[in-house]
């Protein structure tokens, strides 16, 4: 976690940085979390898991979602916490927007938002960067590619039923 805050540190002196709100500061207190990853405004991946089973994916990651489908479900499998336990409950309290001042290439945005089951009580993280220039610091790839893990054979399942 050390190398976390220190990374953030390092990324916020030399871009832009914007503090937000961090009601949240225990993994208890969270019930959702999603996760959107841009490329040129477009949506190239969403995730959404709660506590309560409620799931909705769409895209990889990896390619433009110009005919992929937003799909909504609910699932008994325990998605929501496999993600969390992948998740430093010292995050929480290091919330923040980063905006990677000398963008390359096409401009990228990253945003993991946790939040209550009401979603009065938020936290989490945006990070705007380009596709030629670096990216989020780590544990964050991470955390995007568990969840495309964690999510993709709901994900195939359901693009199997159309």
């Amino acid at each position: 976690m050390k190398a976390l805050l220190s990374i953030l540190l390092l990324f916020a002196m030399t871009n832009t940085t914007t503090a937000v709100p961090d009601s949240l500061k225990k993994k208890s207190e969270v019930d959702l979390v999603s996760i959107t990853l841009e490329v040129e405004s477009e949506a190239w991946l969403f995730i959404l898991l709660a506590r309560d089973g409620t799931i909705n994916r769409m895209g990889d990651g990896a390619n433009s979602p110009k005919k992929e489908s937003v799909y909504i479900g609910i699932t008994e499998e325990k998605l929501f916490e496999a993600f969390m336990e992948n998740v430093d409950e010292q995050m929480l309290s290091h919330p923040g927007a980063y905006d990677h001042k000398e963008k390359e290439g096409k401009a990228c945005s990253v945003k993991i938002i946790f939040s209550d089951q009401n979603e009065e009580k938020k936290s989490g993280f945006y990070f705007g960067y380009g596709s030629d220039s670096a990216g989020p610091p780590q544990p964050i790839p991470s955390l995007i590619m568990k969840a495309i893990e964690i999510t993709d054979p709901w994900h195939q399942e359901q693009k199997n039923k159309e």
